[in-house]
């Protein structure tokens, strides 16, 4: 009589688990680690609970980062922010405020603000595409999955800055009747598209296994919580996903709009017709000048974090030519921004040189001004302002 032998089916489960039991823990690099993760398919918490070590493998670097991490760049970072969200966002509403209000002194100053807005303008053209190329060249470079996440922020936040700076320009135009320079306006679409491919092509490699690391390692051994800043999803595809939702949408509503103007007009009340243009135009200004704000906290978070993981390490031993060189980008507009006030003074107060003294011109010829000023209007000059 033939005995039957019974094949014993080892679960799964026991298969991990015995796999999980005879781990090294000797990883030299993060891409090893969740290289044998993908392979045994290991469970992250098993993995995080048997091997002490896996938080500084996964996340520590033993290299200083990159540039971008600099003092220089995150400083001129800053500026940067600062200066768009002052006259991309709140100088166009601020001119026309000062209009609505026939605020006196603010008219007279406009002038000056439209000089400081251009440089701006122009110095941010070329601050954005040296951001551009230094992300793409660190990212060929292989950096630590911290730095990669940094450098996705960095990339992601001048889009964000770039699309605002069109918008600002639309809504200026809107607002103050200003000159649109087609030139300029076609500059930055170029840059904002440059910018979108590079978001979508800069990826965190293996992104749901580092975050599962991130969250075990803080539970488990209170490590730094980092699983808040590995997004769950690639923020360039995000955006792009968002944006050609967001054109659609938009050119329903215009074709929409278009289409059924008179029943629209009948319906929505006088004060809606009248100002909701501009109510919607700074209503998404406002929406901007948030976005633009939070994102450039998040990125500082961001490198606060990098620069602990990496041994308070700075990138290039600290100043180096080229974090000196990104602050530096900015002084044309500082020193001009002197001359200019200084100029903008002369001319409000002019003086003549009698002797040693200097004494001010005689106005009681002149016609004194009348109260209210007319509401400041674009100049032939401005056609060259990228407002």
């Amino acid at each position: 009589m033939a005995v039957m032998k019974s094949t014993v089916v080892t679960p799964v489960s026991a298969v991990v688990t015995a796999a999980a039991s005879s781990l090294s823990c000797e990883w030299t690099s993060a891409a090893q680690l969740v290289g044998q993760i993908q392979a045994d398919k290991l469970t992250i918490p098993d993995v995080v609970s048997q091997c002490a070590n896996v938080c500084q493998v996964a996340f520590n670097s033993t290299t200083a980062p990159g540039a971008l991490a600099g003092e220089g760049v995150t400083i001129s970072y800053l500026i940067q922010v600062a200066l768009i969200c002052q006259f991309a966002v709140l100088l166009p509403v601020l001119i026309w405020l000062f209009n609505i209000f026939s605020w006196k002194a603010a008219i007279q100053k406009t002038p000056l603000l439209r000089k400081l807005q251009k440089s701006v303008y122009e110095i941010n053209a070329f601050f954005s595409v040296s951001l551009l190329v230094a992300s793409i060249v660190r990212w060929r470079q292989v950096p630590s999955v911290m730095e990669t996440v940094l450098i996705s922020y960095v990339v992601w936040t001048q889009l964000l800055i770039l699309t605002t700076m069109l918008f600002g320009q639309l809504c200026d135009n809107v607002l103050n009747k200003t000159n649109l320079t087609w030139h300029w306006q076609a500059y930055y679409l170029a840059i904002s598209f440059a910018q979108l491919v590079t978001s979508c092509v800069i990826e965190i490699p293996n992104r749901g296994i580092y975050k599962d690391l991130a969250t075990q390692c803080h539970s488990q051994y209170d490590f730094m919580n980092l699983s808040s800043y590995l997004p769950t999803s690639e923020k360039g595809t995000t955006t792009l996903k968002w944006y050609i939702i967001g054109s659609v949408i938009g050119l329903v509503i215009g074709i929409l709009t278009i289409a059924f103007a008179k029943i629209i007009a009948r319906i929505c009340p006088a004060w809606l017709l009248k100002h909701g243009e501009i109510t919607f135009d700074i209503s998404i200004l406002s929406l901007n000048l948030f976005s633009v704000i939070i994102n450039a906290i998040v990125v500082e978070e961001v490198r606060g974090k990098l620069i602990k993981l990496s041994g308070d390490r700075l990138p290039d031993d600290g100043w180096s030519y080229g974090q000196t060189t990104a602050i530096l980008l900015w002084l044309p507009f500082f020193w001009g921004a002197i001359k200019e006030t200084i100029a903008h003074l002369r001319e409000r107060s002019p003086v003549v040189q009698d002797g040693s003294e200097m004494q001010a011109l005689d106005h009681e010829s002149t016609p004194a001004a009348p109260d209210v000023p007319p509401p400041y209007t674009p100049q032939k000059g401005d056609e060259t302002l990228p407002i």
